[in-house]
């Protein structure tokens, strides 16, 4: 069964589907359509400004307490990415946080036979680690967006998620290049349940206020998407055109 949701109303008459890559839900079978129906020619690698590695934090199925040694051990590199079409090719089969709130989590058997549970997927740039140890770490900060499954509906939080890693991969958030990376951490099964979305920028300096750091990815979190395009050619202009934000 398709997860129902309230798609964004334009005018009052056509909706548009939220941004979510949940295979189970109608937004995204909307979306799949649209985009099956472009005939965009995107052979020709199309390269990133900056590559970057997912991650995975990994946690003993019974195991509450780890430790900082615990947490280094079992956070591990995936895969890097520095491409567009190498980003999407790995982006579709993510789990999106929807799919975390329906009383799932997802698992990994490890070499030892072991299962484990993913406890956090990141996105960091390359040469960064998801640690507070790293030295780029150390001296900035982090910004914490959590969401009950008891007040937000389970699509936006894909949106917002979605929202905050096409902004940051395409470079397109006002000071985003302070940011190292974003967590997506699964805390629905622990005493408070909430999924955490956690931004960590590096150091801002003098010159740069967080505040304006958080408004940039607030609005960037807030992107609503309300209107698609069906086009045949692949020219620059049209490609900004296809997909506009609100």
């Amino acid at each position: 069964m398709m997860a129902e949701s309230t798609a964004v109303s334009v005018n009052g008459t056509k909706k548009y589907p939220f941004l979510t890559f949940n295979k189970n839900t109608e937004d995204h079978t909307k979306l799949s359509e649209l985009f099956e129906s472009t005939s965009i020619n995107l052979e020709k690698p199309l390269s990133l400004k900056t590559k970057w590695v997912i991650w995975e934090q990994i946690v003993k199925m019974g195991d509450h307490n780890h430790n900082n040694v615990d947490y280094k051990e079992h956070t591990k590199p995936l895969v890097s990415f520095d491409s567009v079409q190498a980003f999407w090719n790995l982006w579709f089969n993510i789990p999106q946080p929807s799919e975390l709130s329906t009383n799932k989590r997802l698992a990994r058997e490890c070499s030892d036979g072991s299962e484990h549970f993913v406890d956090a997927i990141m996105i960091f740039r390359d040469g960064i680690q998801p640690m507070w140890e790293d030295p780029l770490n150390k001296e900035g900060g982090h910004f914490d967006y959590r969401f009950r499954p008891s007040d937000v509906q389970q699509l936006t939080v894909d949106e917002y998620w979605n929202n905050i890693i096409l902004g940051l991969v395409g470079s397109t958030i006002p000071l985003g290049e302070y940011i190292n990376g974003v967590r997506l951490v699964d805390k629905l099964n622990s005493r408070f349940p909430v999924v955490r979305i956690e931004v960590w920028f590096k150091s801002l300096g003098q010159e740069n206020d967080p505040t304006q750091l958080m408004k940039s990815i607030g609005t960037c979190m807030a992107r609503k998407l309300v209107s698609i395009s069906v086009f045949s050619s692949t020219t620059n202009k049209e490609i900004r055109r296809a997909c506009s934000t609100k």
